[in-house]
């Protein structure tokens, strides 16, 4: 570093400059902070924060007056997993019942799929880390699109039909009240309607059918839900 106030820095592909603090000079602690009010600063002088994860804040500013602003926004969608685990009998389905919703109801193990991570590894070790039964991904049977989920992203929610490799549960408590094998018919008719169901009531807009290797066949279809909007739906029945 050149100076108290002079970044180095290096050029980005773009042509920009970025500047990556933990790639700098190493400063004593006293210098860092002073360091540290280049943040407002930089805001006085038209940067934006752009994203801050916990490692760090990332500020942008676009540079040329004669140019609209090319900066791609950050990622903006949420991706998430459920796991549509049949037993061998083709008559139980694995659901849980999570602890802190506010209107208790069965739905598919599953959860957020990790940084990096692959739909199919995504869905086994949601189904292990919340039932720890060990399942096998198989096929992906369906998927919805929604807005203003959590931190107002997006997001896409995939199931994922499982092949079991174990039946035992050893529920996790820290996330789940209930966790069970449940008669596929008796979880179609809980309430609130889970989101893939057999004989769906909701109003059908289009859809196609297909197999699964377990015996089942099922109808994809697209529905509107009055509080989550359009989702893909599937109704599923024995072969």
């Amino acid at each position: 570093m050149n100076g108290p106030a002079t970044f180095e820095g290096h050029p980005d592909r773009y042509g920009g400059l970025l500047v990556d603090l933990r790639h700098e000079t190493v400063l004593q602690a006293a210098s860092f902070t002073q360091l540290l009010t280049a943040i407002a600063l930089l805001t006085k002088h038209e940067f934006v924060y752009h994203h801050a994860l916990r490692e760090f804040v990332m500020l942008v500013r676009w540079l040329p007056r004669h140019e609209s602003d090319q900066i791609p926004p950050y990622a903006h969608s949420l991706v998430g997993v459920g796991g549509l685990v049949v037993a061998e009998d083709g008559q139980q389905l694995l659901v849980v019942r999570e602890k802190y919703y506010k209107q208790p109801h069965w739905k598919l193990p599953g959860g957020f799929v990790e940084p990096g991570e692959d739909l199919a590894a995504a869905a086994a070790r949601e189904v292990l880390e919340e039932t720890g039964v060990q399942a096998r991904f198989s096929s992906l049977l369906a998927f919805r699109h929604m807005h203003g989920a959590a931190h107002g992203c997006s997001d896409f929610y995939f199931i994922c039909v499982m092949q079991p490799l174990s039946t035992e549960i050893r529920m996790c408590p820290r996330e789940l009240a209930d966790c069970r094998w449940m008669p596929v018919r008796l979880w179609a008719d809980s309430a609130p309607r889970p989101p893939v169901y057999v004989e769906p009531k909701l109003g059908i807009l289009s859809g196609n059918m297909g197999s699964c290797s377990s015996g089942w066949s099922y109808r994809i279809m697209f529905l509107l839900h009055s509080h989550l909007g359009h989702l893909f739906m599937a109704q599923i029945k024995h072969s």
